[in-house]
């Protein structure tokens, strides 16, 4: 076992150290409470292996909170289920399993030695070449909700999946053409004067006919043909629906109360500042003053505040700490927040008084207590309406997920969706013509959707997908050819394009007009008169900076940068509107910075094309490894 090789080479566990660490920062969800069921529970298979409920839920959880703090207060839970977080997770998920099966089939073998050598010659995992003992190790793992043999079958999987990926991809190169190119492309710079004419200021005046429009639709029919649409009846199973049916008892919310106290206690905090003067932890730490030139300097801080002189002000002069712009606040903390000498200083200290010098591991700290916050805890009455609409989530999710599973089974016994919600007081539901990637309401997931196309006319679906917060167990009830539609079906549709179409002429023209002003004169001149605005390029821009009020697109970029210096472009289509540039400065390729960078833009580009030829092949592995999802368990995780 790769862990009884680790500690042959103790040597080595104290680099290991920051690989737990990190993940254990990063990943550390808590596990399933194993009461509720799930926790063995899978939320899908790939070619037979299970992809554990425990697993999603870590990384769910993990990628989550990524996105609620990166988006803070521009994105809710229910932004996320929108966006398709789950099957993006799923999809990650299935993929690492299609890795391990193909490297299986293939052969790929992974010994002790090799897993060891990729932890401790990871550039990143190097901190003297040391890691900590077993002991930490396991220790650590336990913490994470993982064994030893857990984390040693990850790093194997992920070595298997490189090597995969090495042998699909071995062979792919690039021409030093595609690397002239492509240097051109990001190196190209130039200054510039534009005007950016929307369509949609014409839009707005255009009221197209009736005989405008049929003589649209008749010229473009084939633009407005219907594809295959699809009619679905769908039973669905949503806990946001079961919650009047689960209201909780008043037992419920008072034993809830008493098991999860800490959740409504504050407990005791102290608010602090601190001086930092820091030492070096080891003889060749980069950061930090020998010990004893740290002490002089801490104790001639100290003297200073003995002195009389502002805490804060010796905390912004002095002190080494992050926290020094802000008079060396901590703000409030807890006990088991801070290191072990520190926080027995600062709650040792009452409100107002100031420590002497305290040694811990960062260094020398002289800290002052602002205040101390008494720990306190909510009383029920303030907090039950809370416990209640957690209770009733709860019950809902346990609820939808017990009668999804129910659903599952008679579905596959033979029973009809009428039957099945009759038995379990559901109803059945019938959505609107769909098209195959364009749903409507809770049917919107691209798993749904595909599959619900793949079915024949009356066929039930064996699975459930998922659909908004619940499960969806779906049956087509009529299929519908692709045609070419009556005018009356499309009509709104064909008039939004004419105006469009109109819309976009109409720009062309004033682009056109606005372009032969301009080379008679200059651009401003041309903008003022056509009461348009004249914008210009900060300076020299590449692509991808130059046109920031432009929804831009490929064919913009190469258009300008093509353009010779001073030359007036033509008229350019826009996603929303139609462009006139004029380049007043170009800065071309360095051919010495080609030298210098061919190396680094081969290497970027051949593994954009090896990136390309792996996700192609693993395509084509979803044909020959069986993939199943189980969306009532996928659903009910939160």
């Amino acid at each position: 076992m790769a862990l009884a090789f680790l500690r042959r080479h103790r040597r080595w566990f104290f680099v290991f150290l920051w690989v737990v660490i990190l993940a254990f920062v990063i990943l550390y969800i808590p596990n399933f409470d194993p009461a509720t069921g799930i926790a063995e529970s899978s939320v899908a298979t790939v070619g037979g292996r299970s992809i554990q409920a425990s697993e999603f839920q870590r990384q769910y959880l993990r990628q989550r909170r990524q996105f609620l703090e990166m988006n803070r207060g521009q994105i809710d839970e229910a932004m996320l289920e929108r966006m398709g977080l789950r099957e993006q997770v799923l999809s990650s998920l299935v993929r690492e399993q299609l890795e391990s099966l193909e490297a299986d089939r293939l052969g790929f073998m992974v010994d002790d030695q090799s897993v060891v050598k990729a932890i401790t010659e990871d550039p990143q995992l190097q901190t003297e070449g040391r890691f900590v003992g077993a002991a930490v190790l396991s220790r650590l793992l336990q913490q994470q909700g993982m064994t030893a043999a857990d984390f040693e079958n990850q790093v194997r999987r992920q070595l298997k999946a490189q090597r995969l990926r090495e042998a699909v991809t071995d062979g792919v190169t690039v021409s030093d053409a595609e690397v002239g190119a492509e240097f051109r492309r990001r190196s190209d710079l130039v200054r510039a004067e534009y005007v950016f004419i929307d369509t949609a200021r014409f839009e707005g005046t255009i009221q197209p006919t009736d005989d405008e429009i049929e003589a649209r639709f008749e010229a473009n029919q084939e633009r407005f043909r219907l594809p295959e649409r699809r009619v679905l009846s769908y039973l669905l199973v949503d806990p946001i629906e079961l919650r009047a049916k689960v209201l909780p008892t008043g037992t419920e919310i008072e034993s809830y109360y008493r098991n999860n106290a800490a959740e409504f206690t504050t407990p005791p905090q102290v608010c602090a500042r601190h001086v930092l003067i820091k030492a070096k932890q080891n003889a060749g730490a980069a950061e930090g003053h020998e010990d004893a030139e740290a002490r002089m300097l801490a104790e001639a801080a100290l003297a200073r505040l003995r002195n009389g002189e502002s805490f804060e002000e010796v905390a912004k002069d002095k002190s080494e700490d992050s926290s020094a712009p802000t008079g060396g606040s901590l703000g409030c903390f807890g006990r088991g927040q801070m290191v072990p000498e520190f926080e027995a200083a600062a709650f040792s200290l009452e409100p107002g008084a100031m420590s002497g010098l305290v040694k811990s591991s960062f260094g020398y700290h002289i800290i002052k207590v602002d205040t101390k916050l008494d720990g306190s805890t909510l009383p029920i009455d303030q907090v039950r309406t809370r416990i209640e609409q957690e209770l009733q989530d709860s019950k809902a999710r346990d609820l939808a997920s017990q009668k999804a599973e129910t659903v599952a089974e008679a579905v596959k016994a033979g029973k009809s969706l009428e039957q099945i919600a009759a038995a379990e007081s559901l109803s059945v539901r019938k959505s609107e013509p769909l098209q195959l990637g364009k749903g409507s309401g809770v049917l919107t997931s691209p798993v749904l959707l595909s599959s619900a196309f793949a079915l024949k006319a009356k066929e039930t679906s064996q699975d459930g997908f998922q659909a908004g917060s619940g499960a969806a167990f779906v049956r087509v009830d009529e299929i519908q050819e692709p045609r070419t539609p009556q005018l009356s079906e499309v009509k709104e549709e064909v008039k939004q394009d004419l105006i469009r179409a109109l819309g976009r002429d109409k720009a062309h023209e004033a682009a056109r007009a606005l372009v032969a002003d301009a080379e008679r004169t200059d651009l401003t001149k041309a903008a003022a008169r056509a009461k348009l605005t004249r914008v210009e390029t900060k300076g020299l821009v590449g692509r991808g900076q130059a046109f920031s009020e432009i929804p831009q697109n490929s064919v913009l970029e190469d258009e300008v940068f093509g353009l010779a210096e001073k030359k007036l472009s033509p008229p350019i289509d826009t996603p929303t509107g139609v462009a006139v540039v004029r380049v007043i400065e170009k800065k071309s390729s360095d051919q010495v910075a080609l030298v210098l960078q061919t190396d680094a833009i081969r290497r970027s580009l051949v593994a954009a094309k090896k990136d390309r030829l792996f996700s192609s092949y693993l395509q084509t592995l979803t044909e020959r490894f069986l993939i199943t999802r189980n969306a009532e368990t996928l659903a009910s995780i939160r």
